[in-house]
């Protein structure tokens, strides 16, 4: 991640510089923080910042709060966390700092590794890496609210997944019934 990171920074801004911090992930509750904070201090002219976790990001926060930075910088999380992660674009310096979660439906994400592991014990090809990817979507602070009220990944991964199986697709109401699956991002029952 952090060589297309840099390939697609060197196109698309030459004149930008990167950094990297390693914080080893035992240490990334008492450790973080005072690094991302020490980081922005010794450099100042630091814009944007990109965890490489989702589990990084609330120690990041505060970092940048006790930096002061919280008006001048911006995260792009890599690898979304959740329903826990998009909250937090949704008000304070989280709204202010957080700038995209790519994420992806969890139900998906886990019938695929079920999936996989279902072929793998039947001695069966896995599926294409191309084919087994699901939905991805960007939240940002814009749409954080409206992924937070209907999951926001649509009913295209259902059909999706059920074509990996060799099953007819839904439409209607059991599309949609099965697209809100436990309602998996609304944290309903």
């Amino acid at each position: 991640m952090e060589a297309s990171l840099k390939s697609e920074l060197a196109k698309t801004c030459p004149a930008c510089t990167l950094s990297e911090v390693n914080v080893e992930v035992p240490n990334w509750q008492t450790d973080i923080a005072s690094t991302v904070s020490q980081q922005l201090l010794q450099h100042p002219d630091v814009t944007v910042l990109f965890p490489d976790y989702a589990g990084m990001l609330t120690y990041m926060l505060a970092g940048i709060q006790s930096a002061h930075r919280s008006s001048n910088i911006k995260t792009y999380l890599a690898f979304g966390g959740g329903t826990p992660f998009v909250k937090l674009q949704t008000s304070g310096a989280g709204k202010a700092i957080i700038q995209s979660d790519i994420g992806g439906y969890p139900p998906w994400t886990g019938y695929l590794m079920f999936l996989q592991t279902a072929r793998a014990l039947e001695k069966m090809t896995p599926i294409p890496y191309d084919k087994a990817i699901g939905p991805d979507r960007i939240v940002t602070p814009d749409n954080a609210v409206e992924v937070l009220e209907t999951g926001g990944w649509g009913t295209d991964w259902v059909n999706g997944f059920r074509g990996l199986l060799g099953l007819s697709a839904l439409s209607g109401s059991a599309l949609t019934a099965a697209a809100t699956l436990n309602g998996a991002m609304t944290g309903t029952p």
